[in-house]
Protein backbone atom coordinates (compact mmCIF):
# COMPACT_ATOMS: atom_id res chain seq x y z
CA UNK A 1 0.00 0.00 0.00
CA UNK A 2 2.77 2.36 1.08
CA UNK A 3 4.56 1.67 -2.48
CA UNK A 4 1.25 2.39 -4.31
CA UNK A 5 1.40 6.03 -2.15
CA UNK A 6 4.16 6.64 -2.99
CA UNK A 7 4.14 6.04 -6.70
CA UNK A 8 1.30 8.18 -6.76
CA UNK A 9 3.25 11.45 -5.00
CA UNK A 10 5.93 10.76 -7.47
CA UNK A 11 3.73 10.65 -10.52
CA UNK A 12 2.06 13.81 -8.96
CA UNK A 13 5.13 16.04 -8.28
CA UNK A 14 5.87 14.93 -12.09
CA UNK A 15 2.19 16.39 -13.13
CA UNK A 16 3.67 19.59 -10.96
CA UNK A 17 5.94 20.29 -13.31
CA UNK A 18 4.19 19.49 -16.21
CA UNK A 19 1.63 22.35 -15.13
CA UNK A 20 4.44 23.94 -14.12
CA UNK A 21 5.88 24.19 -17.98
CA UNK A 22 2.93 25.50 -19.20
CA UNK A 23 0.74 27.68 -16.61
CA UNK A 24 1.99 30.43 -17.40
CA UNK A 25 0.90 30.04 -21.08
CA UNK A 26 -2.25 31.77 -22.03
CA UNK A 27 -4.03 32.58 -25.70
CA UNK A 28 -6.96 34.01 -26.68
CA UNK A 29 -8.39 33.30 -29.69
CA UNK A 30 -9.64 36.16 -31.73
CA UNK A 31 -12.11 35.71 -34.32
CA UNK A 32 -11.39 36.23 -38.25
CA UNK A 33 -13.36 38.70 -40.15
CA UNK A 34 -14.30 37.45 -43.32
CA UNK A 35 -13.07 39.25 -46.50
CA UNK A 36 -14.88 39.58 -48.96
CA UNK A 37 -13.83 38.90 -52.48
CA UNK A 38 -13.02 41.06 -55.15
CA UNK A 39 -13.22 40.11 -58.86
CA UNK A 40 -9.93 40.50 -60.38
CA UNK A 41 -9.52 42.51 -63.30
CA UNK A 42 -7.74 40.65 -66.49
CA UNK A 43 -4.49 42.65 -66.96
CA UNK A 44 -3.66 42.82 -70.64
CA UNK A 45 -1.00 40.85 -71.90
CA UNK A 46 2.21 42.18 -72.85
CA UNK A 47 4.79 40.25 -75.15
CA UNK A 48 7.44 39.05 -73.39
CA UNK A 49 10.76 40.25 -74.68
CA UNK A 50 13.31 37.49 -75.82
CA UNK A 51 15.97 35.99 -73.36
CA UNK A 52 19.53 37.49 -73.12
CA UNK A 53 21.65 34.71 -72.93
CA UNK A 54 23.64 36.15 -69.55
CA UNK A 55 27.51 35.65 -70.21
CA UNK A 56 29.01 33.25 -67.72
CA UNK A 57 30.52 34.69 -64.59
CA UNK A 58 33.83 33.92 -63.10
CA UNK A 59 34.06 30.91 -60.94
CA UNK A 60 32.86 31.84 -57.52
CA UNK A 61 33.89 29.87 -54.42
CA UNK A 62 31.02 28.26 -52.98
CA UNK A 63 29.43 29.54 -49.94
CA UNK A 64 30.54 27.65 -46.58
CA UNK A 65 27.25 26.24 -44.93
CA UNK A 66 27.41 26.26 -41.44
CA UNK A 67 27.47 23.08 -39.62
CA UNK A 68 23.86 22.80 -37.91
CA UNK A 69 24.17 23.01 -33.86
CA UNK A 70 21.80 20.41 -32.03
CA UNK A 71 22.69 21.63 -28.88
CA UNK A 72 20.61 24.17 -26.83
CA UNK A 73 22.49 26.48 -24.48
CA UNK A 74 22.93 26.00 -21.62
CA UNK A 75 20.97 22.45 -21.69
CA UNK A 76 21.93 20.15 -18.27
CA UNK A 77 24.63 17.47 -18.24
CA UNK A 78 23.43 14.63 -16.80
CA UNK A 79 25.59 13.47 -13.55
CA UNK A 80 27.81 10.02 -13.21
CA UNK A 81 27.54 7.35 -10.86
CA UNK A 82 30.99 5.93 -8.94
CA UNK A 83 29.61 3.49 -6.31
CA UNK A 84 27.30 4.95 -4.57
CA UNK A 85 28.60 8.63 -4.74
CA UNK A 86 26.19 10.54 -7.41
CA UNK A 87 28.33 13.22 -9.25
CA UNK A 88 26.83 16.06 -11.07
CA UNK A 89 29.77 18.61 -12.26
CA UNK A 90 26.41 20.48 -13.94
CA UNK A 91 24.99 21.14 -11.19
CA UNK A 92 28.58 21.49 -9.00
CA UNK A 93 27.40 18.65 -6.68
CA UNK A 94 27.63 15.31 -5.09
CA UNK A 95 25.20 12.58 -3.43
CA UNK A 96 25.87 9.86 -1.49
CA UNK A 97 23.15 7.14 -1.86
CA UNK A 98 22.33 5.48 1.39
CA UNK A 99 23.17 1.87 1.61
CA UNK A 100 20.74 -0.75 0.60
CA UNK A 101 18.92 1.85 -1.59
CA UNK A 102 18.10 1.13 -5.15
CA UNK A 103 19.05 3.57 -8.34
CA UNK A 104 16.53 2.98 -11.20
CA UNK A 105 18.47 2.24 -14.33
CA UNK A 106 18.02 4.59 -17.68
CA UNK A 107 15.57 2.09 -19.12
CA UNK A 108 13.31 2.66 -16.04
CA UNK A 109 13.66 6.56 -16.08
CA UNK A 110 13.03 6.66 -19.61
CA UNK A 111 9.81 4.37 -18.90
CA UNK A 112 8.59 6.96 -16.34
CA UNK A 113 8.96 9.78 -18.53
CA UNK A 114 6.88 7.79 -21.21
CA UNK A 115 10.28 7.16 -23.60
CA UNK A 116 11.02 4.25 -25.30
CA UNK A 117 14.77 3.04 -23.89
CA UNK A 118 15.61 1.13 -27.98
CA UNK A 119 14.82 4.77 -29.31
CA UNK A 120 16.01 6.88 -26.75
CA UNK A 121 18.58 4.98 -24.54
CA UNK A 122 21.62 6.52 -26.91
CA UNK A 123 20.85 9.86 -25.82
CA UNK A 124 20.54 9.32 -22.36
CA UNK A 125 24.09 7.80 -20.92
CA UNK A 126 25.89 9.10 -18.39
CA UNK A 127 27.57 11.89 -18.09
CA UNK A 128 25.41 12.66 -21.51
CA UNK A 129 24.47 16.21 -23.01
CA UNK A 130 20.89 15.74 -22.98
CA UNK A 131 20.06 18.79 -25.58
CA UNK A 132 19.63 15.98 -27.91
CA UNK A 133 17.29 14.61 -26.27
CA UNK A 134 14.86 17.60 -25.21
CA UNK A 135 14.77 18.37 -29.12
CA UNK A 136 14.11 14.83 -30.36
CA UNK A 137 11.68 13.82 -27.66
CA UNK A 138 9.67 17.25 -27.51
CA UNK A 139 9.40 16.44 -23.93
CA UNK A 140 10.21 19.42 -21.66
CA UNK A 141 10.93 17.22 -18.03
CA UNK A 142 14.21 15.26 -18.09
CA UNK A 143 14.99 12.93 -14.82
CA UNK A 144 18.59 12.87 -14.24
CA UNK A 145 18.41 10.12 -11.63
CA UNK A 146 15.53 8.29 -9.21
CA UNK A 147 16.58 6.99 -5.95
CA UNK A 148 14.48 4.81 -3.57
CA UNK A 149 14.60 3.17 0.34
CA UNK A 150 13.01 -0.36 -0.95
CA UNK A 151 11.39 -0.32 2.85
CA UNK A 152 10.22 2.97 3.20
CA UNK A 153 9.71 3.90 -0.20
CA UNK A 154 11.46 7.31 0.50
CA UNK A 155 13.23 8.73 -2.79
CA UNK A 156 15.28 11.37 -4.12
CA UNK A 157 15.35 12.73 -7.57
CA UNK A 158 16.91 15.16 -9.96
CA UNK A 159 15.02 16.66 -12.27
CA UNK A 160 15.19 19.18 -15.40
CA UNK A 161 12.51 21.58 -16.86
CA UNK A 162 12.82 23.30 -20.15
CA UNK A 163 11.03 26.36 -19.75
CA UNK A 164 9.15 27.38 -23.27
CA UNK A 165 8.13 30.56 -23.82
CA UNK A 166 6.91 32.80 -22.43
CA UNK A 167 7.83 30.63 -18.81
CA UNK A 168 11.72 31.22 -20.16
CA UNK A 169 12.43 34.32 -18.52
CA UNK A 170 10.62 32.89 -14.99
CA UNK A 171 12.69 33.26 -11.95
CA UNK A 172 13.25 30.96 -9.16
CA UNK A 173 10.44 32.81 -7.08
CA UNK A 174 8.03 32.74 -9.67
CA UNK A 175 8.57 29.14 -10.39
CA UNK A 176 7.90 28.67 -6.60
CA UNK A 177 4.81 30.85 -6.39
CA UNK A 178 3.64 28.95 -9.97
CA UNK A 179 4.19 25.00 -8.28
CA UNK A 180 2.83 25.90 -4.64
CA UNK A 181 -0.46 27.08 -7.13
CA UNK A 182 0.04 23.69 -9.09
CA UNK A 183 0.20 21.66 -5.70
CA UNK A 184 -2.29 23.75 -4.09
CA UNK A 185 -5.03 22.50 -7.02
CA UNK A 186 -4.07 18.66 -5.90
CA UNK A 187 -5.08 19.26 -2.34
CA UNK A 188 -1.44 19.60 -0.92
CA UNK A 189 -0.26 21.77 1.76
CA UNK A 190 2.22 24.33 0.86
CA UNK A 191 4.71 25.69 2.87
CA UNK A 192 7.15 27.91 1.36
CA UNK A 193 10.42 28.41 2.75
CA UNK A 194 11.62 31.87 2.92
CA UNK A 195 15.44 32.48 1.88
CA UNK A 196 17.60 30.04 -0.26
CA UNK A 197 19.57 27.09 0.72
CA UNK A 198 23.17 26.83 -1.09
CA UNK A 199 23.82 23.56 -2.73
CA UNK A 200 26.55 22.89 -5.17
CA UNK A 201 27.33 26.27 -7.14
CA UNK A 202 23.92 27.11 -6.94
CA UNK A 203 21.31 29.04 -3.89
CA UNK A 204 18.57 27.07 -3.82
CA UNK A 205 14.74 27.76 -3.09
CA UNK A 206 12.69 25.50 -1.32
CA UNK A 207 9.19 24.49 -0.63
CA UNK A 208 6.60 21.29 0.79
CA UNK A 209 3.65 19.90 -0.10
CA UNK A 210 1.67 17.47 2.25
CA UNK A 211 -1.04 14.90 1.37
CA UNK A 212 -2.34 12.92 3.62
CA UNK A 213 -3.54 9.72 1.63
CA UNK A 214 -5.17 6.61 3.41
CA UNK A 215 -3.84 8.04 6.77
CA UNK A 216 -0.59 8.21 5.97
CA UNK A 217 0.84 11.59 5.63
CA UNK A 218 3.22 12.08 2.60
CA UNK A 219 5.34 14.80 2.17
CA UNK A 220 7.60 16.13 -0.81
CA UNK A 221 10.64 18.66 -0.35
CA UNK A 222 11.64 20.53 -3.50
CA UNK A 223 14.91 22.64 -4.39
CA UNK A 224 14.65 24.67 -6.66
CA UNK A 225 16.92 27.09 -9.21
CA UNK A 226 16.93 28.05 -12.26
CA UNK A 227 19.88 28.94 -14.79
CA UNK A 228 20.06 29.55 -18.75
CA UNK A 229 15.89 29.15 -19.30
CA UNK A 230 16.30 25.50 -17.30
CA UNK A 231 14.30 24.74 -13.75
CA UNK A 232 16.76 22.18 -11.75
CA UNK A 233 14.82 20.28 -9.56
CA UNK A 234 15.87 18.46 -6.25
CA UNK A 235 12.62 16.44 -4.64
CA UNK A 236 12.69 13.75 -1.72
CA UNK A 237 9.54 12.60 -1.37
CA UNK A 238 9.36 11.11 2.12
CA UNK A 239 6.79 9.84 5.21
CA UNK A 240 7.15 9.75 9.18
CA UNK A 241 8.62 6.70 9.03
CA UNK A 242 11.45 7.96 6.93
CA UNK A 243 13.32 9.88 9.79
CA UNK A 244 14.11 13.40 9.42
CA UNK A 245 14.54 14.72 5.79
CA UNK A 246 17.08 16.75 6.58
CA UNK A 247 19.82 13.80 6.94
CA UNK A 248 19.24 13.10 3.14
CA UNK A 249 19.13 16.73 2.17
CA UNK A 250 22.85 16.78 3.82
CA UNK A 251 23.82 13.80 1.93
CA UNK A 252 24.56 16.59 -0.95
CA UNK A 253 27.58 18.29 -0.60
CA UNK A 254 29.90 20.43 -2.86
CA UNK A 255 32.23 19.56 -5.60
Amino acid sequence: MRKKIVALLIALSMVALLFAACGGATETEVEETPTPEVEATPEPEVEEEPEVEEEPEEDEEPEEEEAPTARIDGAPIRGVWDGNIFTSAYLGLQFEKPEGWAVATDEEILQVMGLGFDFMGDAFGEGMDLANLFEVSEITVIHDIMVTDPITHTSVQIAYERLVFPTNRMSAPDYIELMTEMLETMDMEVNVFPGTVALGSSDWYSLEGIMSIAGAEISQLYFVSIQDGFARLITFTHSEASGPVEELVARFTDL
